[in-house]
């Protein structure tokens, strides 16, 4: 950002988005990678001031965490600046139940709420003139139009859709599509309407299942066990962000994506921390790589030397 701000900082260069000059993405692609990026790495150097026991440690993390924060402000990416308090209550609520139903109800209402605030305004007509009376900006940012055009290209093959990266990356779709600009977007800007242009309405429905609800139950199974709870509540933040952030990007299944790897390894986190056994030799010698030692939960066994 210092030494190399025309590579780290949008600029009037880029003539397709020039509305994006002097938004940071350091060494990120596009501002929008970023945001998320930096709010992956707050919420990791939070997790590592907690779980030091130096005060040192803690300070020097709490200060990444900061910078991290500060970063995210520079990228101007709504989307995730929007996000971070309600994804901070929302996980907070979600620690302090231990009922399954009351976590669904905590989590996935915002997240009906803002598919029905986005996507709905596009699908029914008083839901579009209820986001032009609440909010300052309906289109969300100029999305609406790339929604309309992906529902209506999602309506010609709504089952199967059209593959992985079959649609947005195809060389001809500008040509085809020349009476209108979302034809250029690139995604959906929805992850879930993404989601269901790759691999069609019913492939969208099992990833939910994955991805949606399978991580909170990993959670609330998790809290049953004797396992770091610190650990369990970092994976459950970056995947409630995903879970919101969806709504406004494509995260899922990018294959060269941050964001996407990021709630891949909360996602997988969640199911390792429910379903085995973290031991207590933490306040042993030994290193903090050896002190997790997987053992199946309910098992009586030491875990071999191949696990």
């Amino acid at each position: 950002m210092i030494f190399r701000p025309e590579v780290s900082i949008h600029n009037t260069s880029e003539v397709l988005e020039l509305v994006n000059a002097g938004s940071w993405r350091g060494h990120f692609a596009h501002k929008n990678i970023a945001g998320p990026a930096m709010i992956v790495l707050m919420l990791y150097f939070l997790y590592l001031a907690d779980s030091s026991e130096m005060t040192l440690a803690k300070i020097f993390h709490w200060g990444l965490a900061l910078l991290s924060l500060h970063f995210l402000y520079y990228t101007n990416n709504k989307t995730s600046i929007a996000l971070v308090a309600v994804m901070f209550l929302l996980s907070a609520l979600i620690q302090r139940t231990k009922l399954l139903g009351a976590q669904m109800v905590i989590a996935l209402a915002p997240a009906l709420l803002m598919a029905f605030l986005t996507v709905g305004s596009v699908l029914f007509l008083p839901v579009g003139r209820m986001a032009e009376a609440l909010l300052p900006d309906p289109t969300f940012t100029n999305r609406t139009e790339i929604w309309r055009f992906a529902l209506a290209r999602l309506g010609e093959r709504p089952f199967l859709g059209y593959r992985f990266e079959a649609f947005w990356a195809t060389s001809d779709l500008r040509s085809s599509y020349q009476e209108t600009w979302a034809a250029a977007a690139g995604h959906a800007h929805n992850g879930f309407l993404n989601l269901a242009m790759t691999t069609g309405i019913i492939g969208m429905l099992l990833t939910v299942w994955w991805l949606v609800l399978n991580p909170l139950r990993d959670f609330n199974r998790s809290q049953k066990t004797a396992n770091d709870p610190d650990l369990a509540l970092l994976y459950l933040r970056i995947w409630l962000f995903m879970l919101l952030y969806a709504h406004l990007e494509s995260p899922f299944f990018v294959g060269r994506g941050n964001v996407w790897f990021s709630l891949l390894g909360a996602v997988l986190g969640l199911r390792l921390h429910a379903r085995l056994k973290q031991t207590s030799d933490l306040q042993t010698s030994k290193t903090p790589a050896q002190s997790y030692r997987p053992q199946l939960a309910g098992s009586c066994a030491e875990p071999t030397a191949a696990s």
